[in-house]
This record gives structure tokens, sequence and C-alpha cells, in this order.
């Protein structure tokens, strides 16, 4: 008699090191201790940008990425990250993990949510980029399952730093869900804004293709994107005034 079976594994988990010491990432814990937990209370009031929020694993590496809405408000998966985070890694991104989720419960101190509290998907496919600029627009291979509850972010194609306060939700060093916040205009040069310094928490390797907000006719809205990092210190970004979403080859421009 012969019998046939199947073997069915929804999911893995990445950097698991021990399960007994409820550990599951082993980038829990390594961002810099002036880092803040979106759980504190200077997450109030971006729920919606924190869920649309990722981390995403690339081979050894991790970047950040944002789950944004487009003008036709069709819920296509598209998630906007760094370009660097391709060419650097040489991962397509088919072999992308992308988590939603990972984020502390509690402000302080740090409690690493259980797997189970995670959102996962795997692969995607580029939809556009350009090195000029640092972006890169990929597709989730899959559609996203109301039961996750995620939310996308708008966007902006403000050309200038004419806000106060400016704030970035990403993943630093890899490590759960952070919030960054500097009070001041970014300084202005050609097409790129730079943040000279962090009031509240600080940007590091991890947080490439993390995203810049700032409050616009009473909504937050996306408005730069992470560029490169230089000691945690300056950071450089690029403003979506089109620049940012034209794209290199006429198969990799959103706009056409």
């Amino acid at each position: 008699m012969n019998f046939t079976f199947s073997v069915d594994i929804p999911l893995y988990f990445h950097g698991v090191i021990t399960l007994m010491d409820e550990i599951y990432d082993s980038d829990f814990g390594t961002s810099a201790s002036c880092n803040v937990n979106v759980a504190c209370e200077q997450g109030i009031e971006w729920d919606c940008q924190i869920s649309s929020v990722c981390k995403i694993i690339i081979g050894e590496s991790s970047c950040s990425g944002s789950l944004i809405n487009n003008d036709c408000c069709d819920l296509t998966p598209y998630i906007l990250t760094a370009n660097h985070c391709f060419t650097i890694s040489g991962v397509d991104p088919i072999d992308w993990n992308f988590r939603f989720n990972y984020e502390s419960p509690v402000c302080d101190p740090s409690e690493e949510p259980n797997p189970l509290q995670w959102v996962t998907y795997f692969g995607a496919t580029i939809d556009a980029r350009w090195g000029d600029t640092d972006f890169l627009l990929v597709e989730l291979n899959d559609a996203l399952n109301q039961e996750d509850n995620l939310s996308f972010s708008g966007w902006d194609r403000t050309t200038t730093p004419n806000h106060g306060v400016v704030t970035c939700i990403h993943h630093p060093a890899g490590d759960v869900k952070k919030i960054s916040i500097d009070n001041t205009p970014p300084a202005t040069q050609a097409f790129d804004w730079f943040v000279d310094d962090w009031d509240i928490g600080t940007t590091e390797g991890g947080s490439s293709g993390l995203h810049y907000s700032v409050l616009t006719n009473a909504l937050w809205v996306l408005i730069a994107e992470e560029m490169d990092l230089n000691l945690a210190i300056l950071t450089k970004v690029h403003f979506s005034d089109g620049l940012m979403f034209r794209g290199e080859e006429m198969e990799r421009r959103t706009q056409d």
C-alpha cells in the first residue's frame, strides 16, 4: 500500500537564535540606546504610518520600507525603499522578506514581539528605481490579507521643506521599529535635504529606505526618502518632487 503526503511550511523566521531566551531575531536590541520605540508617546497619532513600515530582510542584512498608496487607491501592495538595498546586496527582491508589526508593544524597556504577531510577506518584483535618488519601488508578489490590518502611507510631491518637524519611522540596525524626530526644518542643497542632527533618536544601518513624514494639510504624509547615512549624524535625503519617481529607464519609471 502506497501513501502520499505533503508538508506545508507557511512561513519561517529570520535570525532565530534561541526560543528559550525568547529572542527570535538576532538584530533585536542592537540599535543605539538613544532610539525610541514607536510605542512611546512620540508615536502617538502615527498609528497608520507605523503600521505601513516594515523591516526588509535581505540575506544577512536588512533595510526599512513603507507600504505606500497610489493615485488609484486600488490597494496595490507597493513598497518604497532604497535602491542601494538592491544594488549593494545583489539579492533579487523575489527573495526578500517583508516583515510588518516587528515592534515593541511597550515603550521602555524594549520587548521583542512574538513571531505570531509578525506579518510576513515573501518576495516582490521591481516596479521602478533610480540610482541618482536611490529610490526603489517594488510590488509584493502576494496581495495583502485584510486580516493583517496594514495601512498605506500617503505621499506628497512637496519641493520646499517648509515644515518645522521631520519624523521618520524605521528599523535601525534591524531592531524593532523606532521613531526619530527633528524639530527643525531640514537644510537644503540642490535636490537634497539634510537633517544635521536628530532631536529624538537617530538613524543607523538598517534605516536605509526609511521615509520622512511631515504634517501637511492636517495629514501626515511621506515627503522624502533616505539616501545615505554618515556616522548616523548627517542624514541626506531626496524629496519627492517627481525626480524620485522618474526612474532611469522607461520600464523602470513610475511616470510611464
